[in-house]
């Protein structure tokens, strides 16, 4: 037999655990498929009621209309037509009619009829508003009888309470009976669930409010504060721009002042300029002069020299030699004033190249204020496009407003369905915890059922004696493994371990009959 189909993978324990699994989720099935069964068996119970409500509640309309119509007949027996009209107007179309707002009814009947069967619409309208007055105290005196008819349960309770031994009231008050103690209970239970549900329809629609509320308070927050901060920022912008614009008017005021006081200067200068340069042309002609005298004087008195040094004649050397020292001393005063004169220029020239770099000064001071005066045109220029592109802005974040609230509603109508949604995966989850408390504790009750037949199994399994199958299945060397080799020279079979370990000692004889064996004698079998 082939020992693979037969591994030992058929453990007890994973099979109670399968089991336990299979069972629990049975259990589970069964539980859902009784809630909900309960649940479709009151719904259809609270359905079949509110059918028949709604059933008396239009009959009883029904004749209201009847009495109506026969009313407006008598009365107004002239125009047939206008009571045809108003009797399609107002056919009865919704079981709770009774709360119709009034305007609503002034209106429709303002644009059905003209002017001249206003009387009889006006009489009309009175009675109607008396039967709806009527109909409304008819209900509050019904409330009061509910009301009365609780009272009266309730007494009921306490006294079935006290004759806890009775099974049905037979010494209870002898005006009401079981039957109509079981009508109270089925009203007041029914009138519970209304009550329970208009309550449960109040609470979400104040969430609903509350939500939208506080969405639309932080959605108008948000948007207060992109407001003010644009604004702030447009006040900073033309707060920055009005102080641009004064600067620039006085740097323009000084510059004007400026340059004006520049022109009368290089005016002035100008006029010095050419003044001293009318001197220089003088002062030039005036040292050629004197430049041709010195030579005249020094040809003049080589020429003496000449003379002097020729003429032997002592007599007239004293005459010469007073003319020589007085052409001398001409010479020396014309040098001096030829030295004054060129000390004069020096300083002349050295005013003219002061204020010629004066006047390169003032011409580059110039280009740079006509420069500043371009770069600020460029910059009101920008300021001018900065604030375009800040309108602009607000502009968009205006329609991103808009856009906002939209996105708004719908996420106001999405959480209102989400908290709808929520509410009812509460009580699926509440009564999911309750049905989950009751399985855990079923599911520890069969888990202890299953550890004790598990140690029960386990007991009758130790204290089982070993049988000629086990002891024929097992090897005979050691007693503990089974056996799965089987020895071709005598066919006597052991277990696989104790082979071996006599190959590896070299003692490879039969511990049975002592037949030698090879290592190929020995060959595996499955059970």
């Amino acid at each position: 037999m082939n020992r693979k189909k037969f591994k030992e993978d058929y453990n007890v324990k994973a099979v109670i655990n399968k089991l336990s699994n299979v069972l629990i989720e049975e259990n589970l099935i069964n539980k859902q498929k009784c809630l909900i069964y309960l649940k479709y068996k009151t719904f259809s119970e609270l359905f079949q009621k509110e059918k028949e409500k709604n059933r008396k509640l239009e009959e009883e309309l029904t004749k209201l209309y009847q009495k109506e119509s026969t009313e407006d007949e008598s009365n107004t027996q002239k125009d047939s037509n206008a009571e045809e009209e108003n009797k399609e107007n107002i056919v009865p179309t919704n079981s709770d009619i009774v709360n119709v707002d009034l305007n609503t009814l002034e209106f429709n009947y303002g644009e059905s009829f003209d002017n001249q069967r206003s009387s009889l619409l006006i009489k009309d309208k009175k009675s109607l508003f008396s039967k709806l007055s009527e109909l409304r105290e008819a209900l509050s005196a019904k409330d009061r009888k509910i009301i009365e008819l609780e009272n009266k349960v309730i007494k009921l309770q306490i006294i079935r309470r006290c004759e806890s031994n009775i099974p049905r009231i037979e010494n209870g008050p002898s005006d009401v009976s079981q039957d109509e103690l079981i009508d109270l209970k089925a009203k007041l239970e029914y009138q519970r669930v209304e009550n329970e549900r208009e309550k449960r329809e109040l609470n979400s629609k104040l969430k609903e409010y509350f939500i939208k509320y506080e969405e639309s308070i932080k959605k108008y927050s948000q948007c207060y504060e992109q407001l003010s901060s644009s604004l702030l920022n447009l006040e900073n912008i033309r707060k920055f721009h009005m102080s641009k614009e004064t600067k620039k008017i006085k740097n323009m005021s000084l510059l004007n002042s400026q340059i004006k006081e520049f022109v009368f200067l290089i005016t002035d200068l100008e006029n010095k300029v050419s003044a001293l340069n009318l001197i220089y042309s003088d002062l030039q002609e005036y040292t050629s002069f004197v430049e041709a005298q010195n030579k005249d004087l020094h040809n003049r008195i080589k020429a003496y020299s000449l003379l002097s040094e020729r003429l032997t004649v002592k007599t007239g050397d004293d005459f010469f030699d007073q003319e020589i020292s007085n052409l001398l001393e001409v010479c020396d005063s014309l040098t001096e004033e030829n030295k004054k004169l060129y000390s004069e220029i020096g300083d002349l020239q050295s005013q003219v190249d002061l204020f010629r770099r004066s006047n390169h000064s003032m011409k580059q001071e110039n280009d740079l204020h006509r420069l500043r005066e371009d770069s600020y045109t460029e910059d009101v220029q920008k300021y001018l496009q900065n604030i375009r592109e800040l309108t602009q802005s607000v502009q968009d974040v205006c329609l991103k407003l808009e856009e906002s609230n939209l996105d708004r509603n719908k996420l106001t109508k999405l959480n209102v369905d989400r908290i709808s949604c929520i509410e009812k995966y509460k009580e699926d989850l509440r009564n999911k915890a309750v049905e989950n408390a009751i399985l855990e504790g079923k599911y520890k009750e069969s888990c202890n059922q299953i550890e004790d037949y598990y140690k029960k199994f386990e007991d009758r399994l130790r204290s089982r004696k070993p049988s000629q199958e086990d002891t024929f299945v097992v090897c005979n060397l050691c007693d503990a493994n089974s056996k799965n080799v089987a020895l071709v020279s005598c066919m006597h079979t052991f277990c696989n371990e104790c082979i071996d370990t006599r190959i590896k000692l070299r003692n490879r004889r039969c511990p049975t009959c002592g037949t030698p064996f090879g290592s190929n004698d020995v060959k595996k079998f499955y059970i």
